[in-house]
């Protein structure tokens, strides 16, 4: 299933179809408002973006955080400890 926002577009760009076909005027006013709407949608997706090298978000910052700490402890535990791998399950 595809995501909401992609419906909320297809019926925006139909909507200027269907205003087109019956005046050229308010289709192309319809159309110029629909590009202003993309056109600030893009800015501030754009402003809000994470920088370079950072994380797209916490939940993914905690997923590598938590991977880093797995990995960590299981080679502290098999070359420090001595410890053998029982095969419990990880959380990926």
């Amino acid at each position: 299933m595809l995501d909401p926002k992609w419906y909320v577009i297809a019926a925006a760009v139909a909507a200027v179809a269907l205003l087109a076909n019956f005046d050229l005027t308010f289709g192309l006013i319809a159309a110029g408002l629909l590009a202003l709407i993309l056109l600030a949608w893009v800015a501030l997706s754009l402003w809000l973006a994470p920088e370079s090298g950072e994380p797209d978000s916490e939940r993914s910052a905690l997923e590598e955080r938590f991977r880093r700490l797995s990995a960590n402890r299981r080679l502290a535990q098999t070359k420090e400890l001595g410890f053998v791998d029982k095969g419990y399950p990880e959380f990926d």
